[in-house]
């Protein structure tokens, strides 16, 4: 997994393979890190921006080499877009795009900055988007597309400090969240040949043991006793087996009942 960490000081010091910066709509305010990284560069940012028709919009992006201007042997615009609205989802995708960037380029290290969206919240959405950024499915690849991306480290440097608790909490949940998606993710996308529901049992009561969640798994008699016919004949499409499985968790002092229904599908 990409190692993360919660970074202080100023972003245009860290000597990285790539310095990456999130830039919105003509965003070049004194104090902003695209501003400052374009002083050092002399203007080139600023000039390249607008020759390249950088604005600073969603999955646009500027890449530059420093030349010794900063320690960043290269430093790249991520664009941002208005942080007005889901400023933490701005954030989130912009980071998923600036790890894709330094991953593209064969950088090992890296820093990402942003401007304006501060506190343990922004370096949370940030955090998640790194992660989610570097997620990748390459079980079943045998060419050069196998091996492990360069990218090995990212230091995320918020617009103001964070607390070093509050920063360590939110880099915990971001873990915890993007594991689960990344855990979603290859789920999705084996093949029906290799998660079959039967596989799809075991995972499930294998990682609700570890995690302390109790677990039932219904198979085509279980699920027929309690009158599951359309479920059942849903599952006549294939030879596998059906499985049904039931998780619960019941912490402490609960007081209401949320039921999540999904779907499992894993012939179509």
């Amino acid at each position: 997994m990409l190692e993360l960490s919660h970074a202080s000081g100023d972003p245009l010091d860290r000597p990285v393979d790539i310095l990456l910066i999130a830039c919105g709509d003509g965003e070049w305010e004194a104090g902003d890190p695209a501003a400052g990284a374009n002083g050092r560069l002399d203007g080139l940012l600023q000039r390249s921006a607008a020759e390249e028709r950088f604005r600073g919009k969603p999955g646009q992006s500027l890449l530059a080499h420093t030349h010794g201007a900063l320690p960043a042997r290269r430093v790249a615009l991520v664009g941002l877009g208005p942080l007005e609205g889901d400023a933490a989802r701005a954030l989130r995708t912009s980071a998923a795009n600036a790890v894709r960037i330094a991953g593209a380029v064969g950088a090992s290290t890296a820093a990402f900055a942003w401007p304006r969206f501060a506190g343990a919240a922004a370096l949370e959405a940030a955090a998640e988007g790194a992660w989610l950024g570097a997620y990748r499915f390459d079980r079943y690849l045998t060419d050069e597309r196998s091996r492990a991306p360069a990218l090995a480290s990212l230091a995320l440097f918020p617009p103001a400090p964070v607390d070093e608790a509050a920063a360590a909490a939110a880099l915990g949940r971001a873990r915890t969240a993007t594991r689960a998606v990344a855990r979603a993710r290859d789920l999705v996308n084996e093949p029906a040949g290799v998660l079959t529901p039967t596989r799809i049992a075991a995972l499930a009561s294998e990682w609700a043991a570890a995690a302390g969640i109790s677990v039932e798994v219904l198979d085509r008699a279980a699920c027929a006793a309690l009158g599951m016919g359309l479920y059942l004949a849903v599952a006549q499409g294939s030879h596998e087996e059906p499985r049904f499985v039931h998780l619960a968790w019941k912490p402490t002092g609960a007081r209401r009942r949320l039921v999540l229904v999904g779907k499992g599908v894993t012939f179509d």
